[in-house]
């Protein structure tokens, strides 16, 4: 009986212990996947690029780029490389920490952040005005009629490019 017992107890620790590595593991590998995008591999990380593991926002823009924003700058993904963009190389971008990003219907790229909100247009990122560091915007929509709305400590509607 004392041998079953501890046979038991065991067997017990043994399987806790192998189910907190295994949960451990996969914690750290920290890789997303996408499901249409054709290459060789269905795992990025920053090992291939993204700027951090942690994504926070996905938009896919009129030309099929991916833009991925993460704690530490956004990306835009053709499905083989990431673009970075960030503090160091975009000066219209004022903080790192991507909180939302939403392509409108007419193809722009809205990007809100932790120090405010920038739309890429074609090639060219545009601050948008009104937003003071204190302001966080952590959603955009539109709405069928053409009206964007940004959302967090309040609601914002955006017109030419205001609050």
């Amino acid at each position: 009986m004392i041998l079953n017992a501890s046979l038991w107890l065991m067997l017990f620790i043994i399987g806790v212990t192998l189910s907190v590595g295994v949960r451990g593991e996969t914690y750290r590998t920290q890789s997303w996947s996408v499901d249409n995008i054709a290459s060789a591999t269905d795992e990025w990380d920053i090992n291939q690029g993204l700027p951090q593991i942690s994504v926070r926002a996905l938009s896919f823009d009129k030309d099929g780029m991916l833009w991925v924003g993460t704690e530490h700058g956004l990306a835009r993904f053709d499905g083989k490389q990431f673009e970075i963009f960030n503090t160091n190389n975009t000066a219209q971008l004022k903080s790192n920490w991507i909180d939302s990003i939403y392509t409108s219907l007419d193809g722009r790229v809205w990007i809100s952040t932790a120090d405010g909100v920038l739309v890429r247009n074609e090639h060219l990122f545009e601050v948008i005005d009104g937003f003071g560091s204190d302001t966080r915007v952590s959603a955009i929509t539109q709405t069928s009629d053409g009206s964007v709305w940004l959302g967090g400590a309040a609601l914002w509607k955006v017109e030419n490019g205001q609050i």
